[in-house]
């Protein structure tokens, strides 16, 4: 019993140690909680799942906090997930987030407020699997004049698709390029109408920075039905300013 105990304590020691916007160490079960919609640090800073869960109305994080999905185990925002600046949202698997966003609302990332800016989005591992709505990003911005915010992939797998006239990773429609580093995982960054990583290409938007760290497996593509490309750097500096790996 001792044994089993020393192990299953071990277990959540190592679920502490990743990269993380949050604070102290308070896991609660998302589908045990009344409210599902509204993550909010003072009172659900860490989440977890134990089932699979749909949640079927847009979710919003208010402060800092951390989902972490465990493997086998599936959350679906059927309506996508609203990260508005000043705020932080932390994903670390191996489990798997599927998030999709209505019409101007990014699947992760920034709501259908012209004016608002994103806020910061962080991926440790797992899948991650984001859609945008119509004029938004997949991650990242909505339709509108604001910045989507910081993006940062540490690991995992990310396949995240923009809605028409919006980047997979970025910007939405009329909206900037943002801030986005992407340290290790597996990333695929598809564009409708629009690049598949940085802002959409209509004069006078501020294309963003990008950093890739080395070794890091990108792929984009500006519609869905192109075929994939490599991140080329030289070619894509007019949308996305690009830091080169150290």
């Amino acid at each position: 019993m001792k044994k089993a105990l020393i192990i299953i304590l071990a277990s959540l020691l190592l679920l502490t140690l990743f990269i993380s916007c949050s604070g102290e160490y308070i896991l609660k079960d998302l589908a045990k909680m009344a409210d599902k919609t509204h993550w909010n640090e003072k009172d659900s800073k860490y989440l977890t799942l134990s089932v699979d869960l749909t949640i079927e109305d847009r979710i919003e994080v208010n402060g800092n906090v951390t989902i972490m999905i465990p493997e086998n185990i599936t959350l679906t925002a059927a309506k996508g997930i609203t990260v508005r600046e000043g705020n932080c949202l932390t994903i670390s698997g191996p489990g798997t987030l599927n998030a999709s966003g209505e019409e101007y609302m990014a699947g992760i990332g920034n709501d259908d407020n012209q004016y608002s800016n994103g806020g910061t989005i962080i991926i440790n591992g797992g899948t991650v699997n984001a859609t945008g709505g119509e004029g938004a990003a997949g991650i990242g911005g909505g339709q509108g004049d604001g910045f989507p915010g910081t993006i940062t992939i540490n690991g995992g797998t990310v396949k995240a698709l923009g809605g028409i006239h919006g980047t997979g990773i970025g910007g939405g429609f009329w909206s900037n390029g943002g801030t986005v580093t992407i340290n290790g995982g597996h990333v695929e960054a598809v564009g409708q109408d629009a690049n598949g990583i940085g802002c959409v290409p209509f004069e006078g938007r501020k294309p963003g920075a990008l950093t890739l760290g080395e070794g890091v497996a990108l792929k984009v593509k500006d519609y869905e039905d192109y075929p994939w490309e490599d991140y080329v750097v030289d070619q894509r500096r007019r949308y996305m300013k690009t830091a080169d790996p150290e």
